[in-house]
């Protein structure tokens, strides 16, 4: 990553995994280095409830709107607004709102898992003034950057799963559920370097 934060723009497809969430977000708040910095949009949180409704559609708020209120309340300063849609590379004319906003705060990465921004020419990606990644990519790419941050985010997990659901605590296992399967292998490689350390 870059000498300065990287600024990453969260589709709603990343904020509505919870795990794409928990370990992005919370490594966000883990890197004292100021890494990187999360961004989103009103459109794409809007959508993020909205999925998130259609899937609980008996959920209380604070099983769904709460969520929203601790991220914000986490990134006060995440939100992108102004954007204008114009010309969008991407066929699914629904992606045009995450582009817009992309160009118009000048973000370095796109976070998604939408088909759709992975799936065009390499020419349209190199042609972007940002970079398009997966949420596997990134986490790996994070920790890659920072060993640290690694082994203080399975911390922080471990430390969270372990009083929700001391009975299976299995972060590698919830990470492949959720395609971060690279991520989830580094995960492992990290839990097994703990388990023989005498510092956790």
């Amino acid at each position: 990553m870059n000498a300065g934060p990287t600024h990453v723009l969260l589709d709603a497809s990343v904020l509505f995994s919870r795990a794409c969430r928990d370990w992005i977000a919370r490594g966000a708040l883990l890197c004292r280095e100021g890494m990187f910095v999360p961004h989103w949009t009103e459109d794409v949180l809007s959508e993020w409830m909205y999925q998130l409704r259609r899937k609980n559609p008996a959920a209380p708020d604070n099983s769904i709107g709460q969520k929203r209120r601790d991220l914000e309340g986490a990134f006060p300063r995440a939100l992108i607004t102004g954007y204008v849609i114009k010309d969008s590379p991407f066929t699914d004319p629904n992606d045009a709102h995450v582009h817009a906003a992309a160009v118009h705060a000048g973000v370095d990465m796109v976070i998604t898992q939408d088909s759709g921004f992975h799936a065009v020419d390499n020419h349209v990606l190199d042609g972007l003034p940002y970079e398009v990644w997966t949420p596997d990519d990134f986490l790996v790419l994070m920790a890659d950057s920072s060993p640290g941050l690694l082994f203080a985010l399975v911390e922080d997990q471990l430390g969270y799963w372990s009083r929700r659901s001391p009975d299976d605590v299995d972060l590698p296992g919830r990470l492949r559920a959720a395609q971060l399967c690279r991520f989830a292998s580094q995960v492992e490689e990290a839990l097994k370097r703990m388990a023989m350390s005498d510092q956790w």
